[in-house]
C-alpha cells in the first residue's frame, strides 16, 4: 500500500513540482486547493476553504494521510487567520494559543498533525535540491561590496522576522527602504519599484537589494523563505540588482530559468547568513 501525502496547495509552480516530487517517491496524493486554483490534481483533489478551517482539516483527514505539506504562497485574510487561531486553542487545550502572525500560526503545526493525522513535512524535503547551500546562486560574479550588501540586508530582514513581520525587506548599505507585510514579496518588490518611479529610491541596482531569511524560532517544515522566477522579473522591474537569502533555510524554486533569467537581467544571487544567526 502507497504511504498517503496531502498538500495543500497554494498559488505558484513549486506545486507542481512538489506533485512531481511525490509521484516520483511513489506516494498517493491528495490535493487540497487553499486558493481556489483548478491547474492542479492528485490522486484526489478537493476544494477547500480556509475561512472554515476545522471543515478544511476534516476533508484531508478523511484522506487518511500519512505525512501533509503545506506548498505554495497563500495569504490569509484577518478572518481566516482568527479562525486557524481559535481551531489551533480549541485542540491545544488553550484559550490564546498562537498570535494570528505568520510565525504565531506556524507554531501551531502539532495541532494540524493532531486534526489530520499526517506528519507535517517541508516541501524541500519531496522537492531534492531546493533548499539552498551558501555561496553564489546565479548572475553576475559578486564583488566584496555584493557580499556586504548580502551581509547588512540579510541581518536587517532577520530582525524584522524576530517582530514576526514579514521574511522580506528592501535595503541599501545605510537604511531600509521596504519591509514585507500581508500582502507578501511581490507587493514588497512591487511598492519599491513605484518608489523608484515618486524618485524616493535614486541608488544604483547594484546597491539596492532584496533580502528573505527564515524567522528566529520557525519550523523549518512550513513558509521557508522562496524565491523563483517570478521573483527576478519583478526584482529587475525594480530597479533590485541583488537578491539575497538566507543559507540552508531558503528554497530557490525554477532553478533553472532563474539562472538564465539572473544572467539575462543582470540580478545577482547570493546565499548567506544573518550575522545573529551563524
Amino acid at each position: 500500500m502507497k504511504p498517503r501525502l496531502a498538500i495543500l496547495a497554494g498559488d505558484g509552480g513549486l506545486v507542481d513540482d512538489a506533485i512531481g516530487a511525490a509521484r516520483g517517491k511513489g506516494y498517493e496524493i491528495g490535493v487540497f486547493a487553499v486558493t481556489g486554483r483548478t491547474d492542479v490534481s492528485g490522486d484526489v483533489t478537493r476544494q477547500v476553504d480556509p475561512s472554515r478551517p476545522m471543515n478544511m482539516l476534516w476533508r484531508v483527514r478523511q484522506f487518511r494521510p500519512d505525512r501533509v505539506c503545506l506548498v505554495g504562497a497563500i495569504n490569509l485574510s484577518d478572518r481566516e487567520r482568527g479562525g486557524l487561531q481559535r481551531l489551533i486553542g480549541w485542540v491545544a487545550g488553550r484559550k490564546a494559543a498562537v498570535t494570528t502572525a505568520d510565525g504565531g500560526l506556524s507554531r501551531g503545526l502539532p495541532a494540524l498533525e493532531r486534526v489530520t493525522g499526517g506528519k507535517v513535512i517541508g516541501v524541500h524535503e519531496l522537492i531534492d535540491g531546493l533548499a539552498v547551500a551558501e555561496g553564489h546562486l546565479a548572475g553576475p560574479t559578486p564583488k566584496a561590496q555584493h557580499w556586504d550588501l548580502c551581509d547588512i540586508a540579510l541581518s536587517s530582514a532577520w530582525r524584522a522576522g524576530s517582530l514576526d513581520l514579514g521574511q522580506a525587506l528592501v535595503a541599501t548599505r545605510n537604511r531600509v527602504i521596504a519591509v514585507e507585510d500581508i500582502a507578501g514579496t511581490n507587493a514588497l518588490i512591487d511598492r519599491v519599484a513605484d518608489l523608484r518611479v515618486k524618485g524616493l529610491v535614486t541608488v544604483a541596482r547594484g546597491e539596492l537589494a532584496l533580502a528573505k531569511a527564515r524567522k528566529p524560532d520557525q519550523p523549518d517544515a512550513v513558509d521557508l523563505p522562496t524565491i523563483g522566477a517570478e521573483t527576478l522579473r519583478r526584482a529587475a522591474g525594480a530597479g533590485i540588482g541583488l537578491i539575497c537569502v538566507h543559507a540552508g533555510n531558503a528554497l530557490l524554486a525554477d532553478r533553472e530559468e532563474v539562472a538564465d533569467l539572473a544572467s539575462d537581467l543582470k540580478i545577482t544571487v547570493l546565499a548567506g547568513y544573518p550575522s545573529e544567526a551563524r
